[in-house]
C-alpha cells in the first residue's frame, strides 16, 4: 500500500519537474523566452526592435502542455456601450488603459453576416451598418477577443484596450523539450522555444 501511494505521489510531481527551466528563441532582433519556475510561477520576456514585454504569472502542467495565467489578471478589453452618438453613425472609440489614442486595426462583424477589416484606424471608427461585434488589434499584433454587442440600441462604444500581453488560460503545447508558443494573434507560432537550462 505504501509503495502504491509513493508511486502516485511521484507520478504527480514528475511532469512538473520535467518542465521547469528556461525556454527561448532568438532570431536577429527578436527574442522570446519563458522561465518555468518550480513553484508553478513563470516569467515571460519578449523583445523586438522597439518592444520589450515582461509578464509574470502562474502555470499548470496539463497532459502535453502548460496553461498560462498572467498575474495580475487584466481584462483584454473593456467596453462601455451607449446609444448617444455625435454623428448618427455607429462609433467605436478606442484608447489604451492610460487614455491615449493609438493606431489599430478593427474587424467589424455585422448583423447581416458580413465582416469588414479596417486597417490604420486612429481613435474613432465609424460605420453606418448595424454591428454584431468587433475585434481590435494594435500595431504590435495584440488582439482583443471578439466583443459581442450587448445593448440592442447601442451605437457608441468606448473601448479601453489592454496594451500589455495577457495570458488567460492560454495553452502552450510541449514537444520534445520544446514549447510551441501562442502569438499575439492567438495562433500557434511556427518556431519553438527550446529548453536552454
Amino acid at each position: 500500500m505504501k509503495t502504491i501511494f509513493f508511486l502516485c505521489i511521484i507520478g504527480i510531481y514528475i511532469p512538473q519537474l520535467n518542465v521547469v527551466g528556461v525556454y527561448s528563441f532568438n532570431s536577429g532582433k527578436f527574442h522570446e523566452e519563458i522561465e518555468l519556475l518550480p513553484d508553478n510561477k513563470f516569467v515571460y520576456h519578449q523583445k523586438r526592435e522597439f518592444l520589450d514585454i515582461k509578464v509574470v504569472g502562474n502555470y499548470k502542467v496539463i497532459n502535453d502542455g502548460i496553461i498560462l495565467d498572467s498575474y495580475p489578471q487584466r481584462d483584454k478589453i473593456i467596453v462601455k456601450e451607449s446609444s448617444k452618438t455625435k454623428h448618427g453613425k455607429t462609433e467605436i472609440r478606442v484608447k489604451d488603459k492610460f487614455g491615449s489614442s493609438f493606431y489599430y486595426s478593427v474587424d467589424l462583424f455585422f448583423i447581416d453576416g458580413t465582416v469588414i477589416s479596417l486597417q490604420n484606424q486612429y481613435e474613432i471608427t465609424y460605420t453606418d451598418k448595424t454591428l454584431l461585434g468587433f475585434t481590435i488589434t494594435d500595431s504590435k499584433g495584440l488582439s482583443s477577443p471578439k466583443y459581442i454587442i450587448k445593448g440592442g440600441n447601442s451605437k457608441c462604444f468606448d473601448v479601453q484596450f489592454e496594451s500589455n500581453r495577457v495570458f488567460e488560460n492560454e495553452f502552450w503545447q510541449i514537444k520534445n523539450k520544446e514549447i510551441i508558443p501562442i502569438g499575439f494573434d492567438g495562433l500557434p507560432q511556427k518556431y519553438r522555444l527550446v529548453k536552454t537550462r
